[in-house]
């Protein structure tokens, strides 16, 4: 005898692939492929067309209570409690330089000059650098 519906809290993750504006629901596909209808409110409205808007860059995460059928799977979610944007999962590259690396190469590339001219006051450094006619985009 199958297990009779029921309902527990989850934490879903994927892309929204449709919004039904008038109902308040959209649609998110799963990485496993599932699509799965939640409730959205106006207050996180903006999200989920963000999300729609940009699904190569980013996903939606819905965590709230969801309806299981008797068989045990997932269903639809019934109250999202909460709804945030995620970025998806990027394979890193070990090769690609680290954020310091890149802030030294940036340094290394202006003439010693440029910083011996610096002021040693933080504040005088910040308006004299954003001053300069030197061109950044190097």
């Amino acid at each position: 005898m199958p297990n009779p519906p029921h309902q527990q809290k989850v934490e879903i993750t994927g892309t929204v692939f449709q919004i039904d504006t008038e109902r308040r629901k959209f649609k998110l596909r799963t990485p496993d492929g599932q699509a799965i209808s939640a409730p959205f409110t106006n207050e996180n409205q903006h999200r989920v067309i963000a999300v729609l808007q940009d699904p190569e860059n980013k996903l939606i995460k819905v965590s709230g209570l969801a309806e299981f059928t008797p068989n045990g799977a997932l269903k639809r979610v019934v109250k999202a409690e909460n709804i945030i944007i995620a970025l998806p999962e990027r394979e890193i590259d070990p090769n690609a330089p680290t954020i310091t690396e890149m802030i030294d190469a940036l340094i290394a590339s202006y003439p010693d000059d440029f910083w011996a001219n610096m002021p040693t006051d933080l504040a005088q450094r910040h308006i004299a650098f954003h001053s300069s006619d030197t061109d950044l985009s190097q």
